[in-house]
């Protein structure tokens, strides 16, 4: 499924959590200088802008309702139930992916192929389970832009790391690139880690949008030679 839209330029958000979430990503119309323009299109005023230490790490932070709202340590995900939050991650080509645990519990997670590699993705869902007790039937995914296989040219030592989630490419293909010798799909190991975690396909909505194919709309550090701008990602528990 695909329930992604555009409210407002620049301004994307899915309409698959319900009612009671908020999930967004913002196009290049927003730079790091107007970030807070496009929370305000959110709706978002008064709430707190959890920005996290991202390292490319396995970590997942865990705001409950005593949490002070502060991520001092590297963390590339977070799991909260508290409704004066909002979640956010940026990216230029990894993927932004949105969780929902039931009603009261969102996630959102960096995923670029270090995190991936040691799990990140599935670790997050594992966590939310755990920390609140939900059932994974009520797991509901969205994943973000991000750059897909068609355009994420990497060097052949992929292949050992994600078997089967790398794709040989000819000369044609890989001609004006050096070291590019395959591609990889970071959705697909996505997918693959929801999986093993017991999230069902039908329970994920996928933007499909490749920010390297997609330039004009989203920042893609492969594209633009190491863009320092970022798309900002963003989830939260409407206030009751």
């Amino acid at each position: 499924m695909n329930t992604v839209f555009e409210t407002h330029k620049g301004v994307y958000q899915f309409s698959g959590f319900g009612r009671n979430i908020v999930a967004a990503f913002s196009g290049r119309q927003y730079t790091a200088a107007n970030r807070g323009e496009f929370l305000s299109e959110l709706g978002f005023h008064d709430e707190t802008l959890i920005r996290l230490k991202q390292e490319h790490t396995d970590t997942v932070a865990i705001l409950k309702g005593n949490h002070p709202g502060v991520v001092h340590e590297p963390a590339d995900a977070a799991l909260t139930d508290r409704r004066d939050m909002i979640l956010s991650v940026l990216t230029a080509d990894c993927i932004p992916v949105f969780l929902a645990a039931g009603e009261g519990v969102v996630g959102i997670i960096h995923a670029g192929w270090r995190g991936l590699k040691k799990g990140i993705v599935k670790k997050t869902v594992q966590t939310a389970l755990e920390q609140w007790g939900v059932s994974v039937s009520e797991i509901k995914i969205a994943f973000g832009p991000a750059i897909r296989k068609c355009c994420y040219n990497v060097s052949e030592e992929f292949e050992g790391y994600f078997p089967g989630y790398y794709f040989s490419l000819s000369k044609d293909e890989r001609a004006g690139d050096a070291l590019a010798r395959g591609s990889l799909d970071l959705v697909g190991i996505a997918y693959s880690q929801l999986a093993a975690a017991g999230v069902a396909k039908a329970q994920v909505d996928d933007c499909g949008i490749c920010t390297s194919c997609s330039n004009d709309r989203f920042y893609s550090v492969r594209r633009e030679n190491k863009t320092s701008e970022r798309i900002l990602s963003v989830i939260a528990l409407k206030r009751e």
